[in-house]
């Protein structure tokens, strides 16, 4: 019980921090609804990096080589030249990233375009890197104005590349530049599309299921921080806090995921290390939290908490999968652990290299990709074998409390159904019909057993028909049988039983004829005692009835 308590806070605080999430999430973009949506581009073409210069503290213009570069800081904004001599003959478009900054471009003190992150959270000191695309109209010439004031420090002084071209152009160059994030994106968000699908297909209410639905929210939310990350996105959303989301609070998802989907595959022998890292996980998103909305530390800086979380959890996670569950070869565990190797140690160079990941990036979402493949196959490996066990015990238990001759309740079904019958309070009326068949001995040592059964069958089909399939019916015994339902009247009833003598009258299953007798009692049960007792009182009845009939109609056998 401790331990299904614990596992249930757990569930309740893991609940309560994504909606946490959510709530922040929807908050930072209602109070950002009115920001200056970036102007999108549609396409690249060229460098446009050559010929800036800035002025120095004592006002000297001193040349950049090219651009990106970042110029020496100074107690004012940040502002590089580029000379314009000769009017543009073409509407020209420039391309550019800016990184936790506010941007100004004019010509000649004309401002042709802003960028300011305001009105947003007091809080959120500033946002990712923004992508902007700025239209120079045909005819322009004069002194182009490159103006910065960065949110964060680090960014002071700092200019990136610029692109000229036209709009189809300027598209392509973006999509071109981080095409394999876009990619991996995309694949993964299939792949936890096609998880969700395995969930519906192969539903057990199992702890393989449960793995199956941590995984797809894995993957899915990290799916969408790597289209987020190939900045394809800007050109469709243009609203900035939208983008914060998908680059930090979906990181938290995806570590929040993780740790689920190494709870649900945590055996006893690891239950302690799990509830540890249950402590670092939710405290380190907490404290996350807590500072970035009381404006200390901005979640782009203390998000390596959550990177150096990811680390931990994966080479848990892997060590858990290794012990916990078991590959169907030796080469889809080959596979499965090289490619957790090739994920953690490029994702370790990605968080240490300042520059230059490119490659490391590449191999890192390659990783990435064979990781989820071999851990999905393996996991769905383990959900049909699960289900498929399931349904087999289900099968033998359907078999267990069906009477196969009639199809209808074994005395093991009625057994049950009364010993595990609970009080609810709702003080529901039962009715309980007991049936006895007259004559059933004599038909069968005249007939044969083969004539007896189809006389029972017959029985069965003619008390279905007459209770509408409203109550259920159990045979516990060679030939008495009780039909119980609840909520019925008893003139209901009488009609039932009314029904049910012309239709066995009537019936043309088998040739031999036969009755039966029966009694009835309601009550209002409030545990199985009361289910006997009735039974006992239907039994009395039904004797009575036995009497009669043998009076009336005396038959051997009666």
């Amino acid at each position: 019980m401790e331990k299904k308590g614990f596992q249930h806070i757990q569930n309740i605080i893991s609940l309560v921090i994504v909606a946490l999430l959510v709530g922040l999430a929807l908050y930072v973009v209602w109070i950002a609804r009115d920001t200056k949506n970036v102007r999108l581009a549609y396409d690249y073409s060229s460098e446009y990096n050559y010929g800036w210069y800035y002025l120095d503290s004592s006002g000297v213009k001193t040349e950049i080589e090219s651009l990106p570069a970042k110029i020496p800081d100074s107690p004012k904004e940040h502002v590089i030249f580029h000379d314009i001599t000769v009017p543009l003959e073409q509407d020209l478009y420039l391309d550019f990233y800016s990184h936790h900054q506010d941007i100004v471009i004019s010509v000649d003190g004309k401002e042709l375009y802003s960028y300011n992150s305001d009105p947003r959270p007091s809080w959120l000191a500033s946002y990712r890197s923004i992508h902007h695309f700025v239209r120079l109209p045909k005819g322009t010439v004069g002194t182009l104005e490159y103006k910065i004031n960065a949110n964060i420090s680090n960014y002071n002084g700092s200019f990136q590349r610029v692109v000229s071209g036209d709009r189809l152009s300027l598209s392509w160059e973006i999509i071109n530049e981080r095409g394999d994030k876009l990619c991996l994106g995309i694949v993964l968000v299939i792949m936890g599309i096609l998880l969700l699908c395995m969930i519906f297909t192969f539903s057990s209410r199992e702890s393989s299921d449960k793995s199956l639905l941590c995984l797809a929210v894995m993957v899915i939310a990290m799916g969408f921080w790597q289209v987020e990350e190939s900045r394809i996105t800007q050109l469709l959303i243009g609203n900035v806090a939208v983008h914060w989301i998908f680059e930090y609070l979906v990181q938290l998802v995806v570590l929040i995921a993780i740790y689920n989907f190494i709870r649900s595959i945590t055996t006893e022998q690891y239950r302690l290390y799990t509830n540890v890292l249950f402590f670092f996980v939710m405290g380190s998103i907490v404290i996350q939290l807590v500072l970035q909305v009381l404006g200390i530390v901005q979640l782009s800086t203390s998000i390596v908490a959550t990177h150096i979380l990811f680390f931990v959890c994966i080479i848990y996670g892997a060590i858990l999968v290794n012990h916990r569950l078991h590959f169907s070869s030796r080469k889809m565990k080959l596979i499965f652990n090289c490619s957790v190797g090739f994920s953690l140690l490029f994702f370790f160079i990605v968080l240490l290299a300042s520059s230059s990941t490119e490659y490391a990036d590449s191999i890192l979402n390659l990783g990435l990709v064979f990781m989820f493949i071999s851990l999905m196959w393996l996991v769905f490996q383990r959900t049909v074998e699960r289900n498929a066990s399931i349904k087999k015990t289900d099968l033998y238990q359907k078999l267990a409390f069906m009477d196969l001759s009639t199809g209808v309740g074994s005395h093991s079904a009625w057994y049950s159904f009364t010993e595990e019958f609970k009080d609810e309070g709702l003080e529901e009326r039962y009715c309980l019909v007991l049936f006895d068949m007259n004559n059933l001995k004599y038909m069968n040592d005249t007939f044969g057993h083969l004539q007896g059964d189809a006389v029972i069958k017959s029985f069965c089909e003619c008390l279905q028909k007459a209770s509408k399939q409203k109550g259920s019916i159990y045979r516990i015994g060679g030939d008495e049988f009780i039909f119980l339902c609840k909520n019925e009247s008893e003139e209901w009833i009488k009609g039932m039983l009314a029904d049910f003598e012309e239709l066995i009258k009537n019936q043309k299953e088998t040739q031999i004829a036969f009755s039966a007798a029966y009694g009835y009692a309601f009550f209002v049960p409030h545990g199985k005692n009361d289910f006997y007792e009735a039974q006992n009182k239907a039994d009395s009845l039904m004797y009575r009835m036995k009497r009669e009939m043998k009076i009336k109609n005396p038959f051997k056998g009666l």
